[in-house]
């Protein structure tokens, strides 16, 4: 196994891709929720920030929760953390641009009380997370064409 000191900082970051364009007009109205539980079997806590990016991978500044800590597992068993990040846009900034992507950072530092953990083979980091909508969508039923025979 790989032993860590109480001085160590280390970060890693993917990206998730391949989001419907017509997605950041879900927020109009309410906000979007990136939601769900993050497993992590390192001996560290790990801080998670997510950002959305507009088509060109630029990061969109969004109105967001901020950071999240995910707890420190412990040897062979993954500790869960529920998470949620909500996205707003009371700016207007996705005027002209659309999420195409999540950007998920996370970073982990340790110090004297959680420095000494070993990490081993099968430890692993997982996101289990899921995309809505806030305050749900309105449909309008009335439409131009309301006299149907």
């Amino acid at each position: 196994p790989l032993v860590f000191g109480d001085s160590l900082y280390v970060s890693f970051c993917d990206t998730v891709g391949g989001l419907p364009e017509g997605l950041s007009e879900y927020m109009e109205g309410g906000e979007l929720e990136l939601y769900g539980f993050m497993h992590n079997s390192y001996p560290f806590s790990l801080t998670v920030e997510v950002q959305a990016l507009d088509e060109n991978y630029q990061v969109l500044p969004l109105l967001t929760d901020g950071v999240q800590l995910i707890e420190a597992g412990e040897a062979g068993q993954a500790e869960e953390s529920k998470v949620s990040f909500r996205f707003s846009d009371p700016e207007g900034v996705l005027e002209g641009h659309h999420i195409a992507a999540f950007r998920i950072e996370c970073a982990a530092l340790t110090d004297a009380g959680t420095g000494g953990g070993s990490v081993k083979e099968d430890s692993y980091f997982e996101a289990a997370l899921k995309l809505k909508k806030t305050g749900g969508i309105k449909i309008d039923l009335a439409s131009e064409e309301e006299n149907v025979d």
